[in-house]
């Protein structure tokens, strides 16, 4: 398939994905879901709340309330449009009501150059000695067997950080990197996704978790990274 085409296939798939992924819950609970996991997100809520016609950047006030600059305090239940993104300005969720998006706001979109890597069982005994991969319900679809949390956990006695990860679907007897922008994510990416803050490392005994992983089973998720000492290694996790 044309590089071209598969970039606009791939768009609309995951266009299908986002919606999806809102669909299934109203404006008000995903928005309360999300902004309970974490409070660095950038949460914007759209003003006048019954009719919105631009954007503003608010903050969690209490369980169910948000403060939106010179607009005050509004409670959780009457937003009607909202986008939740990391601070890298990379958005989790969002519900526009036709508003166009912030500047500096942008969502996950396929590359025109894609990267190609594959992956055996072998080459993912060594990552054991260092990472562990577990998988446990989404927090905000925790009955969708499609979205689920993914903590690393380092097991060893060095620190250790992650240079590039993504997730990887069966091909034969091994993995295939199948990702939405059909590349690898970056360590900054690894940093926000899971909560790592400004630190590149993970000390030992340290996990950290994405909440708001998705991709369908049997899926593999795998992550290229290495030790304080300098050894290079490669440990995935497979969910099936």
């Amino acid at each position: 398939m044309y590089p071209v085409v598969l970039a606009i296939v791939l768009l609309v798939a995951y266009s299908a994905v986002m919606f999806k992924r809102r669909g299934l819950r109203s404006p008000a609970v995903r928005l309360s879901n999300l902004i309970a996991q974490r409070p660095d997100y950038l949460i914007f809520i759209g003003v006048p709340f019954a009719a919105p016609k631009e954007w503003s950047a608010a903050t969690r006030q209490g369980a169910d309330s948000l403060a939106a600059g010179s607009y005050g305090a509004v409670r959780i239940s009457e937003v009607r449009a909202f986008i939740v993104a990391y601070a890298n300005g990379q958005m989790l969720d969002c519900e526009r009501c036709g508003l166009p998006l912030p500047e500096g706001l942008d969502g996950l979109s396929p590359a025109l150059r894609a990267e190609s890597d594959s992956l055996l069982p072998g080459d993912l005994e060594q990552g054991r000695a260092y990472v562990q991969i577990t998988y446990g319900p989404s927090a905000t679809r925790p009955k969708d067997r499609n979205h689920y949390a993914t903590t690393l956990k380092n097991i060893s006695a060095e620190r250790i950080r992650v240079h590039r990860f993504a997730g990887y679907r069966r091909s034969g007897k091994g993995w295939r990197l199948a990702t939405v922008t059909r590349q690898f994510y970056s360590a900054e990416e690894f940093r926000e996704w899971y909560g790592l803050g400004p630190s590149e490392w993970l000390e030992p005994g340290q996990a950290v978790t994405d909440p708001n992983n998705y991709g369908a089973p049997p899926v593999l998720w795998a992550y290229y990274g290495e030790t304080a000492s300098g050894k290079q290694f490669v440990a995935g996790g497979a969910l099936k």
